[in-house]
């Protein structure tokens, strides 16, 4: 595909036209993707994976820069290529692999291959993801590791840029808060979440969410026999 960029000469490209070169793109990144979505989750490996999404970015950008319009695709018998839509889930993707969550990457390969969308349910798996690694990391480390923070940071910025790339409504806080917070507390992992608000430089719960979750908290304590 490198070799057959429409910026080379017409006659030292391996594959003539746009429109051949749009058929092979579609064709290997289809094929290899039901590949990879037929195996069992704990059969995914993460390495491999991390190398395909390389390869599927570089097939991605050997496409024509002008793709071709609906009736001229329609001529050559090619599908008109939604470069935007290929660019957010091939974005995605990299980001679950990024996170290493199998489950994550799963959504992404099912997007590929016309299984699925991805959008909120990528969101909150990987904010399950980040619970995970902070429970982890808060194993190792300690509670008051600056570690759990970064991790919250990375998740932060990565749903900020899911909700930019699928254009749906940014609920940063109100998932982190969900997923990650009220967890925590129910947990009783209290130190840990002071840690955790002590040490980010902004808000980064849903404030309202916060304060009935820990008013629900006080009642039921105050409740119990």
């Amino acid at each position: 595909a490198t070799l057959s960029r429409t910026s080379l000469p017409f006659k030292e490209r391996l594959i003539g036209d746009k429109f051949s070169l749009t058929r092979f793109v579609h064709d290997v990144i289809f094929r290899s993707s039901v590949l990879v979505s037929r195996l069992n989750v704990e059969e995914i490996d993460l390495e491999a994976l991390s190398h395909l999404v390389d390869v599927y970015w570089t097939l991605f950008e050997s496409l024509p820069v002008k793709m071709a319009g609906v009736e001229e695709s329609k001529e050559h018998s090619v599908e008109k290529l939604d470069s935007d839509k290929l660019y957010s889930v091939l974005s995605a993707t990299e980001m679950a692999t990024g996170w290493g969550d199998p489950v994550a990457i799963r959504l992404c390969v099912n997007a590929l291959v016309g299984k699925n969308t991805i959008e909120q349910s990528l969101a909150v798996r990987l904010c399950r993801s980040c619970f995970c690694q902070i429970v982890d990391s808060s194993h190792e480390f300690g509670e008051n590791s600056f570690a759990c923070v970064e991790i919250i940071s990375a998740l932060l910025s990565d749903l900020g840029e899911l909700a930019s790339i699928f254009k749906f409504h940014d609920k940063r806080k109100e998932l982190v808060t969900n997923c990650i917070f009220i967890p925590l507390l129910r947990a009783e992992k209290i130190e840990l979440l002071s840690s955790i608000v002590s040490r980010s430089r902004e808000g980064v719960f849903d404030a309202l969410l916060v304060s009935d979750e820990i008013a629900r908290s006080l009642e039921d304590e105050m409740h119990s026999p």
